[in-house]
């Protein structure tokens, strides 16, 4: 009964530093040990996600346009950064930026030892919400009364029988009405 309910977040980030797969009897345990690995995996990877959403300032305009990090290694004390370029003319010329990329790259972690290693690949950029364009929004001109059409309009309500009040709302709507009649005659339909 126990396992039919939904794991919150943090269980499921547990289980996976733990190491433990989802058939295992779940234990409630205060403090968790990890093991130094699964820390080291999730350490390089929150990295390359902030040197991803960073790369233009990292690599500079000429080869961040052409180039993204695809893979973030650590070995030896050192940060072995592989990163993507599209095809071979731009992978030649990347090459002569290596030392630059990598002193960048460093500045980045905090001064930490970087090698940096290129290749043809995919380039797969961080996907962004799309900003919308504001509306076209269609508005009409007011229409204008004049008192005079008003209060003629009223006289033709009031020997009708109805109220000076209610005469001079319903002699507003009538010309309102019949002008913007007359303005969808002489306008062109929008689509």
């Amino acid at each position: 009964m126990e396992q039919d309910f939904a794991k919150s977040a943090g269980e499921v980030v547990e289980a996976a530093l733990v190491g433990r797969t989802g058939g295992e009897p779940r234990k409630k345990t205060r403090g968790a040990r990890y093991k130094p690995e699964y820390w080291n995996l999730l350490n390089l990877s929150v990295k390359l996600c902030g040197l991803t959403e960073n790369w233009r300032a990292v690599a500079g305009e000429p080869l961040a346009s052409r180039s993204a990090p695809a893979v973030c290694e650590e070995a030896e004390g050192r940060l072995l950064i592989t990163v993507n370029v599209p095809d071979q003319m731009v992978l030649s010329s990347a090459r002569f930026r290596k030392a630059r990329l990598e002193r960048g790259i460093s500045a980045f972690f905090g001064g930490a030892a970087v090698s940096v290693d290129f290749r043809v690949g995919p380039i797969l950029r961080q996907a962004r919400p799309a900003r919308s364009a504001p509306q076209q929004v269609y508005r009409r001109a007011p229409v204008v009364n004049s008192e005079e059409e008003i209060a003629e309009r009223e006289k033709f309500f009031i020997e009708g029988g109805v109220s000076p009040e209610l005469a001079s709302s319903m002699a507003r709507v009538m010309l309102s009405l019949e002008k913007l009649s007359n303005r969808k005659k002489r306008l062109p339909q929008r689509p």
